[in-house]
Formats: structure tokens, C-alpha cells, sequence
């Protein structure tokens, strides 16, 4: 008889390495898609930024037309006109100021977003990474003690085996001798 008989769990063998190849990539997909999405944000950003510098040099070049019209129904000298001029020049340079300072906070929030989402991706990889480990070491430390226990059972099979044939080779001999003649 075997003692301390245990079976190997294939399903639960199975199971185990399944969720080991299914975990790392499903959270390195999650990663990349994260990613993804942080780039499609800064694209739109981006547009966003494009969108509204080119609004706001419309506005100032219709402003500016504005202020010329004016300034020659208005001007009858020149001197009015020189500081109607002026008066332009400075408002368009105030815009394209303006303009320039929302480029670069743009591109500071942008940036920004950038490094989070890189962050975000690292985590999300390392997660995985990780879990897959700990997915791995399991795996290994069942597979471990089910031929640890195999190892141990055939041992036993083995010393069982020896006992038998030694029982009927002892037994063997003594039936020979019992049956032998007595002369």
C-alpha cells in the first residue's frame, strides 16, 4: 500500500500557467494603451494650440485693419496718424506677447503630461512584471512539491517492491524445501 497518497492537479497546473502567459501582456496592452490615449491628448493639445494662435493672429490682423481704417478716417495729419500707428504697434506686439506666453505654457502642459504619462506607463509594466513573478514562483513551487511528493512515492513503491520480492523469494525456497522427498 502507498502512504500519504497525493494526486497531481493538472487543471490547477494549468490554470496557473495560463494566468502567468495571460497576465503580462494584458497589463503591458494596458500600458501601451495608456500611453497611446497621453498621446492622443497632446496631439489634440497641440491642435488646440495651433487652432488658437491662428484664431488669435486672425483676430489681430482684423484688429489691426480696423484700427488703420479708423485711424485714416480720423487722422488729418500726420502726427495723429504716427501715433494711431503706434498705438497698433504696440497693441500688436501686447497680442503676439500674449500669443507667445500661451505657446509656452502649452508646451509646459504638454510636457507635462508627457512625464505622467510615461510614469504611468513604467508603473503599469513594472505591475505586470510583477505579477508575473509571483505567477511564475507559484507555479514553480507547485511543480516542485508535486515531484517532490512523485520522488517520494516512487521511493516508497520502490521499498514496497523490494519487501514483495524478498518475501516470495524467501517464501520460494522454503516451499522447495518443504516439497522436496525426504530420502
Amino acid at each position: 500500500p502507498v502512504i500519504n497518497q497525493k494526486l497531481l492537479d493538472v487543471d490547477y497546473l494549468m490554470r496557473a500557467l495560463e494566468e502567468l502567459y495571460a497576465a503580462v501582456p494584458a497589463e503591458i496592452k494596458e500600458a501601451r494603451e495608456a500611453l497611446k490615449n497621453q498621446q492622443q491628448k497632446e496631439e489634440e493639445l497641440e491642435n488646440h494650440a495651433r487652432d488658437f494662435m491662428e484664431k488669435t493672429k486672425n483676430e489681430c490682423e482684423r484688429l489691426m485693419e480696423v484700427a488703420q481704417k479708423e485711424s485714416k478716417r480720423l487722422v488729418d495729419g500726420h502726427e495723429v496718424r504716427s501715433m494711431a500707428e503706434d498705438q497698433a504697434r504696440k497693441i500688436q506686439s501686447e497680442v503676439l506677447e500674449d500669443i507667445e506666453r500661451m505657446r509656452q505654457e502649452t508646451i509646459a502642459e504638454i510636457e507635462e503630461l508627457r512625464r505622467e504619462s510615461i510614469e504611468k506607463a513604467r508603473l503599469l509594466e513594472e505591475n505586470a512584471l510583477k505579477r508575473a513573478r509571483e505567477i511564475k514562483v507559484g507555479a514553480d513551487r507547485y511543480a516542485e512539491d508535486v515531484l517532490n511528493h512523485i520522488d517520494s512515492t516512487l521511493n516508497q513503491i520502490n521499498s514496497v517492491s523490494k519487501s514483495g520480492r524478498k518475501y516470495f523469494v524467501d517464501h520460494r525456497e522454503q516451499d522447495v524445501l518443504e516439497r522436496a522427498p525426504l530420502n
